[in-house]
């Protein structure tokens, strides 16, 4: 019996593009293991990453080509020379990336409106963030358009996004209704830098703006549907993918504002799809990926879609996801 799996990635804004390495790592052993995709969420990033999955349905070497696709083609940014006065190296490449996702945006995803960049603008930030998403707005709708409700066999997608006046995170599902540009522009809408979505009358923020996770939401839903037993009887394997891509753990003492700023959203987000996210649920495989500290990770971060820093992710992607399904 073909084994059912289920796949959570985590969000992280250019962090997400080493799940695409994961997945591009994985895909063929769960082609060649026959397995079924029964359901794949995510919040922010990580809810573009699986819906690029979901696309595919249960064709896994095709929607790791999609994902590749997505972050090589559309999302990796050139840099400009901003930081020409730290010299040469690593460190140099992580600043112009950084700076260049900061200051020019990236490409296909988010600009500047460098008129909201000042303090009158800021008594009214809700409406008016400090970027522009139509880019986003615009590659949503080019490359997954609405993903219809789910029929039997299709694997479904949960996107989880935060209520801003109630703190609920929701969660919407393929298996419900269809799922739109609008649920994930809702679900990466981080607040003061991008615009919230009104979905069903109701402001929505960026997935990850809470401690509490997605995964038990979408485990509950696929139980719910009679995608996943809690309890599976013998025979019946059930795989859990997890990927988190804040370090619990850090190569070098955070010191700038910027370093201590991604500190903290790593303290505060690491961990969240861990055992407790899953209780009442029973898995004969779980594989979780937890994305290891790089020592530039303190000023790269979240902000820098250079090339280079893309192609790294997937490759440090790939290396852990095989490390993780030998161990």
């Amino acid at each position: 019996m073909s084994p059912k799996v289920v796949v959570m990635l985590g969000g992280g804004g250019a962090l997400g593009a080493f799940s695409c390495g994961v997945w591009k790592a994985l895909a063929p052993l769960l082609q060649s293991s026959d397995a079924t995709l029964v359901g794949v969420g995510g919040a922010s990033i990580g809810a573009i990453n699986a819906a690029v999955l979901a696309r595919q349905g249960r064709d896994f070497e095709a929607s790791a080509k999609a994902l590749e696709n997505l972050w090589r083609q559309r999302l990796a940014t050139c840099s400009v020379p901003f930081a020409g006065w730290l010299g040469h190296g690593r460190d140099l490449q992580s600043w112009n990336g950084l700076l260049t996702g900061l200051l020019l945006g990236s490409k296909n995803f988010y600009q500047p409106q460098y008129n909201h960049w000042n303090p009158i603008a800021g008594l009214n930030r809700l409406h008016r963030p400090l970027m522009d998403r139509s880019a986003m707005w615009r590659l949503l709708e080019e490359e997954l358009g609405t993903l219809p409700e789910s029929k039997p066999g299709e694997p479904i997608l949960g996107v989880a996004a935060v209520d801003v006046m109630s703190g609920q995170l929701s969660l919407f599902d393929s298996g419900s209704a269809p799922i739109g540009a609008e649920h994930l522009a809702a679900s990466s809408a981080i607040p003061l830098l991008f615009d919230p979505v009104t979905i069903n009358g109701r402001l929505h923020w960026d997935g990850d703006m809470t401690r509490q996770s997605a995964l038990p939401l979408l485990l509950d839903r696929l139980s719910a549907l009679g995608r996943l037993p809690k309890d599976p009887a013998d025979g019946q394997e059930t795989w859990l993918i997890t990927v988190d891509h804040m370090s619990e753990e850090l190569t070098r003492l955070p010191s700038t504002g910027l370093e201590i700023a991604y500190r903290a959203l790593d303290l505060l987000l690491h961990g969240k799809l861990d055992a407790p996210a899953r209780a009442g649920h029973r898995f004969s495989r779980v594989i979780d990926i937890r994305r290891s500290p790089l020592p530039h990770d303190a000023v790269s971060g979240q902000f820098d879609y250079s090339t280079e820093r893309v192609d790294e992710l997937i490759a440090q992607g790939a290396q852990q996801a095989l490390q993780a399904w030998h161990a």
